[in-house]
């Protein structure tokens, strides 16, 4: 999962590899400055809880370069918070299941522009890599064309090849599109796509909390 993302980026790029002890979780703002980190790489939760204990106080985090922000819906005022709070950094809210091996979409946040794409209050995850497929499908079976709201199904070389051990949940999740090379991941996130083909995250279409 994405802790690859986190071990193989640090020492292949020869940077240390900072891992936060269980007792900082609940409050990593101090861990962030005590430990001089540069690279932020987190669920968004973290930084809600930041923004809840206001510590996101513009120019709090002057060392941060590059903050990503997944796994949840990264709601527009944490991120104009956060973009406040880590002024030199890059923000960038990134999008992807475990079965896409890690990310497969990102959007970077631009402060005094990316508000007024924000739809719903939520910051959109962007358009999935350029050697990927992505498709929305409509509760028919449909595929939708253009701006839309559907199902997200991606492929390409970083889709997996199912679970293991679980052949009937691989048929499920990892299955083929009609007039579409090769397999397809059923994300079971519904998203919108708006007219600059952008994606955004409106919710799941089963019980998963996302």
């Amino acid at each position: 999962d994405v802790a690859l993302h986190d071990l193989l980026n640090a020492w292949w790029s020869g940077a240390t590899l900072v891992v936060m002890p269980e007792r900082a979780m609940l409050a990593p703002g101090p861990f962030i400055l005590s430990r001089r980190i540069s690279y932020w790489f987190s669920v968004a939760s973290f930084a809600m809880i930041l923004q809840r204990q206001g510590l996101l106080r513009p120019g709090i985090f002057p060392l941060l370069k590059v903050s990503m922000l997944c796994g949840e819906a990264l709601p527009k005022a944490t991120a104009m918070a956060w973009a406040d709070a880590a002024p030199n950094s890059v923000l960038f809210n990134v999008y992807g299941p475990t079965e896409t091996t890690m990310e497969l979409a990102f959007y970077r946040w631009v402060p005094g522009h990316s508000e007024q794409y924000c739809l719903r209050g939520v910051v959109p995850i962007g358009i999935p890599f350029a050697d990927h497929g992505h498709e929305l499908v409509d509760e028919k079976g449909q595929f939708v064309v253009g701006a839309g709201e559907g199902e997200l199904y991606v492929g390409g070389p970083q889709i997996g090849p199912g679970y293991w051990g679980d052949e009937a949940r691989t048929r499920a999740a990892f299955v083929e599109l009609p007039g579409r090379a090769g397999r397809w991941y059923k994300t079971g996130d519904r998203v919108e796509r708006d007219e600059l083909g952008v994606y955004h995250f409106v919710s799941r279409v089963d019980f998963m909390v996302k």
